[in-house]
């Protein structure tokens, strides 16, 4: 993607050393547009150089790679194709066209298919039935992968897998409808096959066992059509054609099968096909099956797909695994379809320009310099650099947030992804560009230790719950690119101890909540996917040698021990695996019970991860700490300080002892506070040198200041062990920091005041009551005061002075006479030297006090 990127940033800014770009428009007789059109560039020598789709407008773009004379060709499936006059391209300036559809039918419906020929390399002969069919599939099946490719739609529907009888019916309704999931695929085809250029080298049966199907890409490709041999052929109201490989297979399995037309419309209508066996007997029912179909607004999808293979334990039963979709959702206008086909700008240019730059001052550890270039294309709000921006970040995002990209105009994309970011860099204890360059540095990490080479076949069970389907690395780069590396990681074979069973990995990150555990193998519950790795929702799932078990499988056929011997792999991540592994051997039908139970416990993880927002800051949380958000508001300046007041745990902390055989401990506070889409990262070292250890319930007081404006704030405080010398140890918490706005009344509630805050505190971060004589006294004209003194050193005095005056002398409160005021007291205390906090419990008599509205304040003062 980064070169493809440059590329385009290259092309953009020197456009006149390429061919010129046709702009044009494909009408019906009548002047109707035709959508869902194919439209190609066609050079001299007859060769496609460029490929368009029709928008719902009937517009099309077409870009020349070099001055030349072309054709443009237009067709739709079923009619004649339309072609424009030689064009001479070569200026700078977009050409203008309009082509008529042609309105004349191909006459397939009559067409007699007696003694069809087999052309083998698909080149069919001139005047053939076999290239008049040919050539309306190929309609089709570039429609369908246009379909595919495009990004304009969301399907919704059900992925399933189960055991099927030899007419295709469930063996257990139970069983079936637990194998059955919903599933969202947004941007592209929910069926999808693997690389062409794979199966060819590797057949439709690999070494896992998993069995693979084609789609319109593998039909399409050159490789594909290279090993094998084409013919004609009718059935009644269809036409079809027919294919098998080409030559003996020596070492792989293939396909055979036949892709149905109908003869009427010469609309694409289903691919049949079953499986060309070596070593492998062949059974009629041992195949696939796809079905097409055309949306209202010419698109093509696959509706309805299934792949049936052998049980290896009865004859008679089958495994299926499939999907239908059962609601497509258009993401996007006709109009943004046609302003995304326009011709860049030179100001996307430039903000494709710095996207790349961008990556590149991310490579070379400038954060900074990387954010500033990041946030420059974001604000360029052109739509072709902000999807290059989320082309990167889209790997973090949930899937109401995938939901949410689609559904927003261009104009605000850039604030969705500032708030995106700024929340996930809150989270991680992060400011935004420090966020940002972790992420980077995941990404390509991600992509270069477990990237694809195809898109996925099928999707796991982390794509209906947020990933994004064009993400071009698996299930393990998902996961590294949200929550970092792994704490601890641990490899077992889901299967006997000859090695016939899948490799699985699992993955433990510790979690202040208990530890979230992944297991990620290339067999899935749908038994598909090779050099994939995907989120299994079960570890149990690994289990047999050709395919993702069932519950009811390893119940009835795979050996308990199996199960247990995985599971016990696993213990060391999480003990939970260990009691799980012995249960399992219990007998009867608990086992189901208790695979359930872990299945739920699995999928918890997985929807944890996938669906939220599971930033973290990167250190173990070995740390137990209590703490709480104090507030001061100051009236003179309208600011809010919140001292974050965290008390760690002396049994959890490390000791060094210095050389006068003193007790050392040292804090590292950090505290990232959200505002907007920006964060403010504060942070401070606490010391302490104490003349004996801490005792494991004794705690270390320590607090971190951070200055916030009216309104809620999201903030995440780190506590680090300074000490700790096997990494970094800790822990974090996270809140909401609360700014006061100015107001005309004085608020009052529980107060604590310290010598440099200024001002008043509520305890509990957001109850502040408006002074009056009900507030102020009870019946009786007594009130009970608490507060906390915070900023004086340990075991030095302070004085203490509390006034009540009129609401309208609150301003001169400190300078009216002591003896004006409606009341007074004062006395001395002193600092205790552990705890840092001097609290104070008084009960003020307010009886002799007239009715009214009044203010109270509290003065802190030190000797000098």
């Amino acid at each position: 993607r980064r070169t493809v990127l440059a590329v385009l940033a290259l092309a953009i800014s020197s456009a006149p050393g390429f061919g010129q770009e046709v702009a044009g428009r494909l009408v019906s007789t009548d002047g109707s547009p035709v959508s869902w059109a194919l439209v190609r560039l066609v050079d001299s020598a007859g060769q496609d150089v460029a490929t368009s789709v029709t928008t719902a407008s009937g517009n099309f773009r077409l870009t020349a790679p070099a001055s030349g004379t072309y054709h443009v060709r237009a067709e739709r499936i079923g009619f004649r194709a339309a072609v424009s006059n030689a064009l001479e391209l070569g200026g700078s300036d977009p050409l203008a066209l309009t082509l008529t559809a042609s309105e004349a039918p191909i006459e397939l419906e009559t067409l007699e298919v007696r003694s069809p020929k087999s052309s083998c390399g698909l080149q069919p002969e001139e005047g053939s039935e076999l290239l008049a069919i040919w050539t309306e599939v190929e309609k089709a099946l570039e429609l369908q992968s246009a379909t595919e490719q495009s990004g304009l739609y969301a399907f919704h529907g059900e992925i399933y897998e189960y055991v099927v009888d030899i007419r295709g019916r469930p063996a257990d309704e139970e069983e079936a409808e637990a194998g059955t999931r919903p599933i969202v695929v947004g941007g592209s085809s929910a069926f999808r096959a693997v690389d062409p250029e794979l199966v060819v080298e590797r057949g439709f049966r690999w070494e896992d066992g998993s069995f693979v199907g084609p789609d319109a890409r593998t039909l399409l490709s050159a490789p594909f059509q290279a090993t094998h041999c084409f013919k004609a052929r009718r059935d009644d109201d269809r036409l079809g054609v027919d294919f098998e490989p080409a030559g003996w297979l020596a070492d792989r399995i293939d396909v055979e099968g036949t892709l149905w037309l109908d003869a009427a419309s010469g609309e694409l209508q289903s691919l049949e096909y079953t499986y060309v066996p070596v070593n492998f007997k062949k059974r009629d029912t041992d195949g696939g099956y796809l079905e097409f179909e055309q949306l209202p607004d010419g698109a093509w999808i696959v509706r309805r797909w299934w792949i049936r293979v052998p049980t290896g334990y009865n004859r008679s039963y089958f495994v299926e695994f499939g999907g239908r979709i059962n609601d497509v959702e258009r993401l996007q206008t006709s109009e943004s379809i046609a302003r995304e086909q326009a011709a860049p700008s030179p100001g996307a240019g430039g903000g494709l320009a710095q996207v790349e730059l961008a990556r590149s001052q991310f490579d070379a550890g400038r954060p900074a310099e990387g954010a500033a270039s990041f946030r420059t294309a974001c604000a360029t709000g052109d739509s072709l650099t902000l999807e290059a921006l989320w082309t990167d970040i889209r790997g973090l995002a949930t899937s109401s947030e995938l939901e949410e990209w689609e559904a927003r105009p261009t104009s605000t994309r850039c604030a969705m992804l500032g708030d995106m970011l700024a929340e996930r860099a809150m989270l991680a204890g992060l400011t935004v560009p420090e966020r940002l360059a972790v992420h980077y540095q995941r990404l390509e990490r991600a992509r270069a230790d477990w990237g694809l080479r195809s898109k996925r076949v099928q999707a796991g069970a982390a794509d209906s719950l947020g990933r994004h389907p064009d993400l071009m690395f698996d299930d393990r780069g998902f996961i590294f690119l949200r929550m970092g590396e792994p704490d601890e990681v641990a490899y077992a074979f889901g299967g006997n101890p000859s090695g016939m069973g899948n490799r699985v990995e699992g993955w433990r990150y510790d979690r202040p909540e208990g530890p979230r555990v992944f297991f990620f193998s290339p067999v899935t519950e749908m038994g598909v996917g090779v050099e994939d790795y995907r989120l299994l929702d079960a570890p149990w799932r690994a289990v047999g040698a050709q395919y993702g078990a069932t519950q009811l499988q390893i119940v009835d056929e795979f050996p308990r021990e199996w199960v247990r011997d995985l599971l016990l792999s696993f213990q060391g991540l999480d003990p939970y695996y260990a009691t799980l592994a012995y249960r399992s051997v219990r007998g009867g039908t608990s086992l189901l019970q208790d695979l359930n139970e872990e299945r739920r416990k699995t999928m918890g993880d997985i929807k944890f991860v996938a669906d939220s927002v599971p930033d973290a800051p990167d250190l173990d949380p070995l740390l137990r700490f209590a703490w709480e958000p104090l507030r001061f508001f100051n009236p003179s300046s309208g600011g809010t300080v919140v001292w974050l007041v965290a008390a760690a745990r002396g049994g959890d902390l490390a000791e060094e002892v210095d050389e006068e055989g003193r007790s050392v401990y040292r804090l590292d506070l950090v505290a990232a506070v959200q505002m907007g889409n920006a964060v403010s990262r504060d942070s401070v070292r606490i010391e302490a040198r104490l003349p004996m250890a801490l005792g494991d319930e004794d705690a270390l007081v320590s607090r971190i200041p951070v200055s916030v404006g009216p309104g809620q704030h999201p903030f995440t405080l780190v506590v680090k062990d300074a000490n700790a010398k096997d990494g970094p140890a800790g822990n974090w918490a996270r809140g909401v920091a609360t700014g006061l706005a100015l107001s005309e009344l004085p608020e009052i509630s529980d107060i604590a005041v310290a010598a440099d805050s200024g001002g008043t505190w509520t305890r509990d971060g957001e109850t502040f009551l408006a002074t009056s004589p009900v507030h102020v006294t009870g019946p009786d004209g007594e009130i009970h005061l608490y507060f906390e003194v915070y900023g004086v050193s340990a075991t030095s005095p302070y004085s203490v002075e509390i006034r009540v005056v009129p609401e309208e002398s609150a301003d001169r409160m400190w300078e009216i006479a002591a003896g004006d005021v409606a009341f007074r007291v004062s006395f001395a205390s002193e600092m205790p030297a552990t705890e840092g906090i001097g609290s104070h419990h008084l009960r003020v008599d307010l009886s002799d006090t007239p009715a009214g509205v009044y203010t109270l304040g509290i003065r802190i003062n030190e000797p000098a």
